[in-house]
């Protein structure tokens, strides 16, 4: 199987074969881009997913540009999983194996306080009454007969969901190709001797089931959330529905809002404010028409809120890309602003940039733009994340002292 090692967003000339060029356009859109080239070359170019496609004739390596020990940072803070460079023993270019092996220490710290145990719903034909009988089931697979009776039942013990979800974690990354032997080999024996009388469930995507994690599961919790990340990988299945490469990738756009928002987010709530996600929420805007009828309704979706009191005191809106201003970006801000009744709204943009202030003329609105550059030490990293989501919450300050 040939590599070919790309960096996001950058182009680089290739040459393929037909069955590579037929394997690449058969890709999900998103992914990456293909540009035939005069010379009969290709130019591939990743977009904003980083890390490893397996195909059957070709693996992709698509490498962040901030590095992988920051994907790895951005995504312990996205995820509320403790992480620090100094544990990580190497530096793979490989994003799966980096999961893989963060998931093994994760999963190997977690057996020390042993699988976790509880009640789970039972349904078998047994001899004798056990919990309740299943009359609807008797009576369609056991009509007429007293014995075996259908029952339900709880029973305590390891076959739980999370360890469910825990082993086909295993099962999963165990099916990548060039997994490092070593942690083969203790994925593997984790998978058949520790988590043998747990069932082995294929999950898919879509179907990975919410844990919803309890302090109960305090010592799991890392090794489920990551075993969480490594099920809702991307399956690359044909039309028949047949897997034939596998995708483990994370978009960088999407981590970095996360990223920051949880920064926002422990910056503001240390303030006294609250942030809310107005993703999940989106603003409607609608002009009422002369015949007293609605217009079709617009939605809005600011990335950060800051609430104090349930009322909104600053809006920020998260880029991933260069600290540049564009048209659309100020468009996007103050029709954020005039929408929830704000003087001052933020571009968080993904790179090195001070913090700069441009008044909206003829209005009173004031749109202000900051940088945070995730290349280098995790240490500023964390500390410019911080410095951006403080304007913010002094942007929140001042909105609050004014309506007092």
């Amino acid at each position: 199987m040939r590599t070919i090692r790309l960096t996001e967003w950058v182009g680089a000339p290739v040459e393929l074969r037909p069955r590579e060029l037929e394997e690449l356009d058969a890709l999900p859109q998103g992914l990456l881009v293909v540009a035939p080239q005069r010379d009969g070359s290709f130019r591939l170019t990743p977009r904003s997913h980083v890390g490893t496609i397996a195909l059957p004739s070709l693996r992709l390596l698509i490498r962040p540009k901030c590095g992988l020990r920051n994907v790895l940072l951005m995504l312990s803070y996205a995820s509320g999983i403790a992480w620090s460079a100094s544990d990580f023993p190497y530096e793979p270019e490989d994003l799966t194996h980096a999961i893989a092996w963060w998931f093994d220490r994760e999963a190997q710290h977690a057996t020390r306080h042993g699988l976790h145990r509880d009640y789970v719903d039972r349904s078998e034909s047994l001899a004798t009454v056990r919990g309740r009988p299943a009359i609807d089931r008797q009576v369609a697979a056991h009509p007429g007969r007293r014995v075996p009776i259908s029952c339900r039942f709880q029973e305590h013990g390891e076959d739980t969901v999370l360890n469910r979800v825990i082993k086909a974690a295993h099962l999963a990354l165990l099916r990548m190709p060039d997994l490092d032997r070593a942690l083969s080999a203790r994925l593997r024996h984790r998978a058949r001797q520790v988590l043998g009388d747990v069932s082995s469930v294929e999950y898919g995507p879509a179907a990975v089931p919410d844990l919803a994690l309890t302090r109960q599961h305090r010592a799991w919790r890392p090794a489920a959330l990551l075993a969480e990340l490594v099920l809702r990988q991307q399956a690359l299945r044909d039309e028949l529905g047949h897997v034939w490469g596998r995708a483990f990738t994370v978009n960088m756009e999407a981590l970095f809002q996360r990223f920051v928002e949880t920064i926002v987010r422990e910056r503001a709530t240390a303030s006294g404010f609250a942030l809310e996600a107005c993703v999940t929420r989106p603003l409607t805007l609608a002009a009422e028409q002369a015949d007293g009828s609605v217009a079709a309704a617009v939605r809005i979706a600011p990335d950060l809120v800051v609430t104090r009191g349930g009322l909104p005191v600053a809006v920020g809106d998260v880029k991933y890309k260069a600290p540049r201003l564009e048209i659309g970006d100020v468009y996007q801000l103050v029709t954020y602003c005039v929408r929830l009744g704000l003087e001052h709204g933020l571009l968080i943009y993904c790179g090195e940039a001070p913090l700069r202030e441009r008044p909206v003329i003829d209005a009173s609105l004031t749109c202000a733009t900051i940088g945070i550059d995730v290349c280098g030490d995790a240490d500023s990293v964390v500390r410019r994340a911080r410095a951006a989501a403080d304007v913010l919450v002094q942007q929140a300050a001042a909105a609050r002292q004014r309506a007092a």
